[in-house]
């Protein structure tokens, strides 16, 4: 099998026939938008190009793709590759053969990286290792380099006579997930497809909570590896984290938990589920508290949520607001009869979706603003046995990861829950027959809200006077339910509904005060 050199020679060979030319000519173009983590789907790519290719310590090379599109936009993807036996490829998933290869030792099969052991256990070596891989150019520059916390060391080496025991969770994922090990002492690694420059909210967002902080409820922070161009642009390529094998998916849990009620006929919900979402709005509470505790940090020092905020965040608002029903308007004949039902309801009342951006009373009273989880709902926490923990701080599908950075009202995220209990509710409406959502969402969201207020309240983070928190409260639910619909619009058009109807309820809470 050809060493990792090898590879490199072939991708970076410039003759026309060569292995790199035909990726970046005809075989990238076609194959990366078949991936689901692959982002921009509907948009025309102009050029596919390599801008690092990194040997690493086994058959792979550690690529960043470049494509620019015909738009003029550029996105930079992580593509593993490496070389394996037609038999062994032939057990591989299709998504992870790329190509077939000619080489000196015969026939191959070009791969992702990610489903070859050598590479995993190259990879994870990378996370342990301080000590940067460099390249010679015109001087000695710094290409590689993990950053692991130093308690992660003891992690790490009791792995090292194991390395090869890993495996990849999925090949279709927004990111690609590995597991090394088994059982309670695994690790979890996430490799970042598309990469963007700058400091990642994520692995920043896992360090800080667990060495400035006393708070647990998210996974414990291990290691990420870092990718310096030649620009010195720092980007992040990897995470590594603790795994959490026994946690079962909120969003499923609660699901499940509304299915089995389903004699419950009048639109209460079990007392179980009740108390499980009061405990996530503690620790939710917790949460902000926690990331807002440390003022003599800059990069997560609360500040004063002033006037300027306020009327920045509801012009944005406004402008969405009337995009979103210029477009139901425009568009209402070309729905499904349902969706065309509920957007028709929405333009009825978008006097009243209008009255919440109306400048609070008192601006001086709104809070801090502070590091968020920036896209927090049930999909984002796992159930176990006896608590919680709160995952993936990539902020919002669709927006550059540096927004997540950004600080803002902690009730944002409380938003972000409200919205995900009217989802999943909706969904159970649906399903069943006699739809309850509204007073079962209702139910959940005043648990939530006792739950968080309980404990979040000693940090005054937040505005002191109930009506201020209400008003701040419903402008997020509305810049929320408008993300949400336009994200149902380009990915999933059935069920652009369901925030239609979240849209009709934050405009009757409006209507009824």
């Amino acid at each position: 099998m050809p060493t990792p050199s090898a590879l490199l020679n072939l991708i970076e060979d410039p003759s026309d026939s060569s292995l790199g030319s035909t990726l970046k000519r005809e075989i990238l173009p076609r194959w990366l938008p078949e991936r689901r983590w692959f982002r921009s789907k509907t948009r025309a790519i102009r050029s596919v190009g390599f801008e690092a290719a990194i040997p690493l310590e086994s058959v792979a090379v550690l690529c960043v793709v470049r494509l620019e599109f015909t738009d003029g936009e550029t996105e930079d993807y992580l593509l593993p590759l490496a070389l394996e036996t037609p038999i062994n490829a032939e057990t591989l998933p299709v998504a992870a053969r790329i190509t077939s290869v000619d080489t000196a030792d015969g026939e191959s099969m070009l791969i992702d990286g990610c489903w070859h052991p050598a590479f995993r256990t190259a990879l994870y070596a990378r996370l342990l290792n301080t000590n940067p891989v460099t390249v010679q150019t015109e001087g000695l520059i710094e290409v590689l380099r993990g950053r692991p916390v130093s308690s992660a060391a003891f992690v790490f080496a009791a792995h090292t006579g194991s390395l090869t025991a890993s495996r990849v969770l999925s090949a279709e994922q927004s990111n690609t997930s590995i597991v090394y090990g088994t059982g309670h002492d695994a690790v979890f690694v996430k490799l970042y497809r598309k990469l963007e420059a700058g400091i990642h909210p994520e692995p920043e967002m896992l360090r800080f909570l667990r060495e400035q902080t006393a708070y647990r409820n998210v996974p414990e922070y291990f290691s990420a590896l870092e990718w310096n161009s030649p620009q010195a642009t720092r980007t992040t390529l990897a995470l590594a984290q603790e795994f959490l094998p026994n946690g079962i998916d909120a969003w499923e849990h609660v699901l499940a938990s509304l299915r089995a009620a389903s004699d419950l006929l009048d639109g209460s919900v079990p007392d179980d589920l009740l108390a499980l979402v009061g405990r996530m709005g503690r620790r939710v509470g917790e949460l902000h508290a926690a990331l807002g505790s440390r003022a003599d940090l800059p990069d997560f020092a609360p500040e004063p949520f002033t006037a300027a905020d306020d009327a920045i965040l509801r012009g944005e608002t406004r402008t969405r607001l009337e995009e979103t029903l210029g477009r139901l308007a425009d568009e209402n004949h070309a729905m499904p009869a349902e969706t065309a039902a509920a957007a028709r309801t929405v333009l009825e009342q978008g006097d009243a979706l209008r009255r919440i951006l109306e400048p609070a009373a008192d601006q001086n009273s709104a809070g801090f603003k502070t590091r968020t989880h920036g896209d927090l709902h049930l999909g984002q926490m796992l159930v176990e046995r006896d608590d919680l923990r709160i995952l993936d701080f990539e902020g919002e599908p669709g927006r550059p990861l540096q927004a997540a950075r950004v600080k803002r009202s902690p009730l944002r995220d409380v938003a972000g829950m409200l919205r995900s209990f009217h989802y999943a509710t909706y969904v159970i409406g649906r399903e069943r027959g006699p739809d309850r959502s509204d007073l079962q969402s209702l139910r959940l969201g005043e648990s939530f809200l006792a739950g968080y207020f309980s404990t979040v309240d000693s940090a005054k983070l937040l505005p002191v006077q109930y009506g201020e928190r209400r008003k701040l409260l419903g402008l997020f639910l509305l810049e929320k339910a408008l993300y949400e619909l336009q994200y149902e619009w380009n990915n999933r058009p059935d069920w652009a509904v369901i925030p239609l109807r979240g849209l009709q309820a934050i405009s009757s809470a409006i209507t009824n005060r």
